[in-house]
C-alpha cells in the first residue's frame, strides 16, 4: 500500500490522519440512512478493503453491526506499522459467514457495491445494489444501480 508508506515517510500519526479525514464530508444522508435501515430491523454490515480508522472517523458511534474492514496498526510513536488486510476474493467469503452467523441465506441478503471487487457478491445476494458504480461489470449484474450520490436513494429499495 503506497499510501501508507507515503503517510509514514510524510511523519502523519494516527492522529493527523484522523483529523484529516473527519475534514472530509461524507455523502449526503448517510448517518441517517443507516439509522433508518436499522429501525427497520435491519442487520448492517461493512465488508471493505478501507481502513478501520477511517470507518472510526466518519462512524464514532458503533452503527454497523459487524465491521469487517483492513485494520492499520499503529506503533507507539503513532506513525503506521502496518495494515493487516483481507484480500478482495474474501469478499464473498465473509459475507456468507456474516450472513449464516444471522440466520440469513445469500438470497435475504441486499449488498451495496461500488467497484469491481463487489461484482462476485452483488451478482450472489438477493438484491444486489450498485452505488455510484466505477466499474461497468457491477452495473451489468446489480438487480439495482443508483448513481445519485445520495445515500437515502437506498432506502427506496430496501
Amino acid at each position: 500500500m503506497k499510501d501508507l508508506e507515503l503517510w509514514r515517510a510524510k511523519g502523519a500519526t494516527r492522529e493527523i490522519l484522523t483529523r484529516i479525514i473527519r475534514k472530509a464530508k461524507p455523502m449526503p444522508r448517510v448517518l441517517e440512512t443507516l439509522e433508518k435501515l436499522r429501525s427497520k430491523g435491519l442487520k448492517l454490515a461493512v465488508v471493505s478493503g478501507g481502513l478501520d480508522f477511517v470507518y472510526e472517523a466518519f462512524f464514532p458511534e458503533r452503527i454497523f453491526d459487524v465491521i469487517e474492514i483492513c485494520k492499520a496498526v499503529f506503533a507507539s510513536d503513532g506513525l503506521i506499522e502496518r495494515v493487516e488486510a483481507h484480500k478482495v476474493e474474501d469478499k464473498l467469503s465473509q459475507v456468507k459467514r456474516i450472513s449464516a452467523s444471522f440466520g440469513l441465506s445469500l438470497n435475504e441478503v441486499a449488498f451495496v457495491g461500488d467497484h469491481y471487487n463487489d461484482v462476485e457478491v452483488v451478482s450472489k445476494v438477493g438484491l444486489g445494489i450498485a452505488f455510484n458504480p466505477g466499474h461497468s461489470g457491477l452495473e451489468e449484474k446489480a438487480k439495482v444501480v443508483i448513481r445519485e450520490k445520495d445515500f437515502s436513494k437506498l432506502l427506496d429499495f430496501l
